[in-house]
């Protein structure tokens, strides 16, 4: 990974957007745009039981 790629996947980082953004590193609208951007994996989660730690999967096998 070059050093661009990385400095931009940083910026969007959850755990660093509150920091970029009020460094003026990162705006609203630019944040927005990122995440209308991103693809849609909700069809590939999987709910887990937290009573039992099991997965609806598991309880299929």
């Amino acid at each position: 990974m070059d050093l661009r790629k990385a400095l931009k996947d940083i910026k969007f980082d959850k755990r660093l957007v509150g920091f970029h953004q009020a460094q003026g590193q990162l705006s609203e609208e630019e944040l927005k745009k990122h995440e209308e951007a991103l693809p849609d994996l909700s069809e590939q989660t999987e709910n887990l039981d937290l009573e039992s730690g099991r997965s609806e999967r598991d309880r299929f096998s």
